[in-house]
């Protein structure tokens, strides 16, 4: 449904995503040891993480340190895994969910994978029960897009919420080539930008603003703060932000690259996923404060407190979630 599955090899987040190989579990080991020190909150995502060999020793190694940790997973293979990540520790697991089983089975492409998820969630549940831990925390993410807008409803309905802690809904994330084209004639050089997840004939028109407020406005009253929403649900903003991309949204300022990094399988250090397919730095050279702070990545930093952000940021959660 996205770039990735859509195999788009020319867009910006398929670059940052599809790397050709596992991260190597002694350089992952010793990228944890370089920061253990300052306790970052360690987050494993993008594409799949438990299809990852080592998943099981990454979160041994990450608890071991003390360190909080999140998988975010699309929960096929969870009821594989489930007891071995309750007893290792692992504090989040955000599973995405996209849809109702029949909306979430389609959009994924194979059949089941609703049914696969719940089960995961079901045993994650079952062995927290058992050990007498309160986690992993369980947390379903969906994204607002043109197959599953007018599904909310059942999505909500469908979750066992005896087992879940919340839901967060946003937006998709999208860059038009209209917008990327403004962007790299200016700033092309540096930071060369692609539409994205665009692909396999996603349409912004398919989705009523009218519709994503009213449905939103009714599950907020039934589902209260279970409910989280990485967005304003405004029809004004709703309807600016699907119909006029170029605009920005509250905050224009991106504050990723102060206080988050992510690296990629090779120990780039990147933005986001949907960032720029530029690399800030490589943390296995020299170290991540030589990266972190490295000539790269304070450019970037400085660009970026002297305009708040580029044009082609209007619809990442860089700028979004600030």
């Amino acid at each position: 449904m996205c770039d990735v599955g859509q195999h788009v090899e020319s867009s910006m987040f398929y670059k940052n995503i599809v790397t050709g190989s596992d991260f190597d579990f002694d350089k992952f080991s010793y990228l944890m040891e370089d920061v253990s020190s300052w306790r970052p909150f360690i987050s494993i995502t993008s594409t799949e993480p438990l299809l990852y060999p080592h998943i099981r020793d990454a979160v041994a190694l990450v608890k071991g340190m003390g360190m909080e940790m999140n998988i975010t997973t699309n929960g096929v293979l969870l009821e594989r895994y489930a007891e071995d990540l309750v007893k290792l520790g692992l504090d989040k697991l955000t599973i995405s969910i996209d849809g109702p089983p029949d909306i979430h089975d389609a959009i994924r492409g194979v059949p089941g994978t609703f049914e696969k998820a719940m089960r995961g969630v079901a045993a994650i549940h079952e062995f927290k029960k058992r050990f007498g831990v309160e986690q992993p925390v369980i947390l379903v993410n969906s994204t607002i897009c043109d197959l599953n807008v007018d599904h909310l409803g059942g999505l909500f309905k469908s979750l066992p919420w005896d087992k879940i802690s919340r839901v967060g809904l946003m937006p998709m994330v999208f860059l038009t080539k209209e917008l990327a084209d403004a962007h790299n004639r200016d700033f092309g050089r540096d930071y060369p930008a692609t539409s994205t997840c665009l692909s396999g004939g996603v349409s912004l028109e398919k989705i009523d603003p009218v519709k994503v407020f009213e449905t939103l406005k009714v599950l907020k009253d039934q589902y209260g703060e279970r409910l989280h929403l990485y967005f304003r649900n405004e029809l004004d903003y709703l309807k600016t932000y699907f119909r006029s991309p170029s605009v920005f949204l509250g905050n224009r300022n991106c504050l990723f690259p102060w206080y988050a990094a992510q690296i990629s399988a090779q120990g780039d250090l990147l933005g986001l996923t949907r960032c720029y397919a530029t690399t800030f730095g490589n943390v296995l050279d020299d170290g991540f404060m030589a990266a972190w702070n490295g000539p790269k990545m304070r450019k970037f930093r400085m660009d970026l407190k002297k305009l708040g952000s580029f044009p082609a940021c209007s619809r990442c959660e860089g700028v979004l979630a600030c």
